[in-house]
């Protein structure tokens, strides 16, 4: 390797450590910042780079933005927390029939307003859940962990990396969801099944008695969350149904949800920007230009050759799944996927689908292992220490080398089938 592909490597790791990380006040985006300008200054990455990443991602970057501002009027109704309390009283005390349902709304809520929308607001819920009742705390974080990855892959919406390789392929929106629905529900389910063994000790078959405590969960107005919500989230799939861009209901919602809440004293406007992850463009823009000066510095080879065969090879199908599996979990699944799909852009486009949808088991399921595999994984964890739980790395690593494995070859399997 020549010295500016080594710079290039290890500049790209520096960026990931500063990710996880974040020393003082560094945050993602200014670690993808940090990562893009050092790759502009060894000469590996281009201002093109920086013009490229900015209008391939915009669209994405916009719809995501606004459906976060979505999310935070949503919770300032108090309905997250609605829900979550729901569970608890549905649950009667079953500390298993709880961490099912908690796992479900983590779900449901991941699928329509996206994985991040679940970190930021559903772990810290479940957080409080679990220092309330007393609970142990490790296998529902860790729910709330898998689920905000494991659910993605329904909708092209669901993550970051869908709507990446979705524009990429250019199919329709219901043709992803026929597509990745069955593959997602089989993982989900090999999932909970793992968890369930996993954790059987540590899920009680009676906690403290609901009735006997007063819920600070249902303040605010709920129902009005619920309409807003679902206002928004019809109009987004019959955009998608239309092949219309999603970021203009997402981006309409926003406004007009906003403006309601604010007139209505709500939520105050610092807490509308305190819901958005403004980190977010910087993280992504930063981490799209340093993994093209990777790419050209022999990060890609891996994809080529990859990808250079026929994916009709389940063996091959499956070496796909695992080097992206791998790969998110080594640097994160956001520069795997950016890799991936610089790979891909050499695959002829009639040959693409089989590949790129390989590529999203991998990078949305596969970030299960290191705690930093996913933007997601992380903002999950970080809920969990700010309310006193600190989950160990060791831990972390163990419970995904028994559980994703099996998740990865089972979902893999039945997309192979699917697309073959």
């Amino acid at each position: 390797m020549s010295l500016p592909s080594i710079l290039t490597d290890g500049a790209l790791v520096l960026t990931i450590a500063l990710v996880v990380t974040q020393p003082g006040f560094v945050n993602e985006g200014i670690a993808g910042m940090v990562g893009a300008l050092l790759a502009l200054a060894i000469g590996t990455a281009r201002l093109s780079d920086i013009v490229q990443a900015t209008e391939s991602t915009a669209s994405v970057l916009v719809f995501l933005i606004a459906m976060m501002i979505v999310a935070t009027v949503v919770a300032a109704t108090g309905f997250f927390e609605w829900a979550a309390h729901r569970a608890v009283l549905i649950a009667r005390g079953d500390g298993r029939v709880l961490f099912l349902l908690l796992y479900l709304l983590g779900g449901v809520v991941t699928v329509f307003l996206s994985l991040d929308v679940t970190a930021i607001v559903v772990a810290p819920i479940v957080a409080t859940i679990v220092k309330r009742y007393g609970l142990s705390p490790l296998p529902y974080l860790l729910a709330i962990a898998y689920v905000a990855n494991n659910a993605s892959l329904f909708l092209p919406v669901s993550n970051l990396t869908n709507m990446l390789v979705y524009s990429l392929l250019g199919i329709g929106f219901w043709d992803f969801v026929r597509l990745m629905t069955v593959p997602n529900l089989v993982a989900m389910l090999v999932n909970l099944i793992i968890f369930f063994l996993l954790f059987r000790g540590s899920l009680p078959t009676r906690f403290h008695d609901h009735r006997t405590m007063e819920s600070d969960f249902d303040n605010g107005n709920p129902l009005h969350g619920a309409v807003g919500l679902g206002v928004v989230v019809v109009a987004m799939l019959v955009f998608g149904a239309f092949g219309w861009p999603l970021e203009f209901p997402a981006v309409a919602g926003a406004i007009v949800l906003s403006s309601l809440a604010l007139a209505r004293g709500m939520v105050d406007g610092r807490a509308l920007a305190r819901g958005v992850a403004w980190s977010l463009p910087p993280f992504v823009i930063g981490m799209y230009t340093i993994t093209a000066a990777a790419s050209r510095s022999g990060l890609g080879n891996l994809w080529t050759a990859l990808f250079a065969g026929s994916v009709d090879s389940l063996g091959r199908f499956l070496a796909i799944v695992a080097a992206a599996g791998i790969g998110s979990n080594l640097v994160n699944n956001l520069p795997a996927a950016l890799a991936a799909i610089s790979g891909l852009d050499g695959v002829p486009a009639t040959a693409r689908l089989a590949p790129a949808f390989a590529v999203l088991i991998g990078t949305n399921l596969g970030p299960q292992i290191t705690v930093f595999g996913s933007l997601a994984t992380m903002l999950v964890l970080r809920a969990g220490r700010e309310a006193g739980y600190q989950i160990p790395f060791r831990t972390y690593v163990r419970v995904g080398i028994l559980t994703l494995p099996p998740m990865l070859l089972a979902a893999g399997l039945v997309l192979w089938y699917e697309v073959r």
